[in-house]
């Protein structure tokens, strides 16, 4: 069974889609993939970019599916990143990788010396969805995102 996974420098109105993957998106390929590695054990933007722009390199190579690289536009039907399997931040205030599980409204905040994935769902309410488009890209919108950067509960993604 496929599952989606999204890609964003930054939490926020300010957050920056860099990236999708289609396919073999379980916790295990992340951490067995060097680079998809690295971008979970990053500290610092000079390495969480290049280290997801690496995984969209060889997601293919490495027959796990498929991926899509900013430049070629949103690749899903969906408008938010809530219906994406994961979701994988960079956040440059704390300097930490953040991911949710399927469209979660929690934030886990992964540890860079030993990267692991959430178990379980944390799914969203139905008032949760909101289609909202801007002019740059996708952006990750979150309530008091630069206040709660361990756990935060986002209201919405947007375009």
């Amino acid at each position: 069974m496929s599952s989606y996974t999204d890609f964003y420098f930054g939490r926020g109105e300010n957050a920056n889609w860099l990236g999708s993957l289609r396919g073999e998106c379980c916790p295990e390929n992340f951490l067995t993939v060097p680079p998809s590695r690295l971008a979970l054990a990053a500290t610092d933007e000079s390495t969480f970019r290049p280290a997801v722009a690496d995984t969209l390199g060889v997601w293919e190579d490495e027959r796990l599916g498929q991926a899509y690289r900013r430049e070629l536009g949103w690749p899903w039907p969906w408008y938010t990143s809530h219906d994406s399997s994961w979701i994988i931040v960079f956040d440059p205030a704390p300097r930490a990788v953040f991911v949710t599980v399927g469209g979660g409204v929690t934030w886990h905040r992964i540890d860079p010396h030993d990267p692991q994935f959430p178990e379980g769902d944390d799914p969203l309410g139905p008032d949760k969805h909101l289609r909202v488009a801007s002019r740059s890209g996708r952006t990750a919108l979150g309530a008091d995102a630069a206040d709660a950067p361990e756990t935060h509960h986002y209201t919405h993604l947007r375009r």
